[in-house]
């Protein structure tokens, strides 16, 4: 539950497209913060691309790091662990702008990917039960298409 007076606006996206991209641009440029669950395949047919993460290889979504590229904004990790009576949020930078360049672009997207998933397993190796998942995490990725394009 979010306090009334904390400013925060939460927007459910279900249909990426140009407005919706226009949309966020805008909001990037005000200043805004974008959240995506960067550890989350949607259920849709979607991007994947693979990093290590436990000790296995597992699927991440490309999408926040498109989005990122394409909006020309900084990428960060962004996660929040139980302490005492309340919780810590923690932002931790990846990259100042995030580079898709077309000769390496699978490669890139899987190097941000591992950038994630460290910080992913350094916060759950902190708080191991304060990473809720209600889905077999490890098979997310059956229905999905790999991140390379034609």
């Amino acid at each position: 539950r979010l306090a009334p007076d904390s400013g925060v606006q939460l927007l459910q996206v279900t249909e990426f497209n140009a407005a919706t991209a226009m949309m966020l641009g805008e909001r990037v440029a005000r200043g805004e913060l974008i959240a995506i669950a960067g550890d989350r395949v949607p259920v849709r047919e979607s991007r994947v691309t693979h990093a290590t993460f436990l000790g296995h290889q597992a699927p991440f979504p490309c999408g926040p790091y498109i989005l990122a590229s394409v909006l020309e904004c900084p990428l960060y990790f962004m996660g929040c662990v139980h302490e005492g009576a309340g919780y810590v949020v923690e932002f931790v930078p990846l990259a100042e702008r995030v580079l898709l360049p077309r000769a390496r672009r699978e490669q890139a997207l899987a190097e941000y990917a591992g950038l994630f998933s460290q910080q992913l397993e350094r916060m759950l190796r902190k708080a191991p039960y304060d990473w809720f998942n209600f889905f077999p995490f490890w098979d997310q990725a059956a229905p999905a298409r790999p991140a390379h394009t034609a």
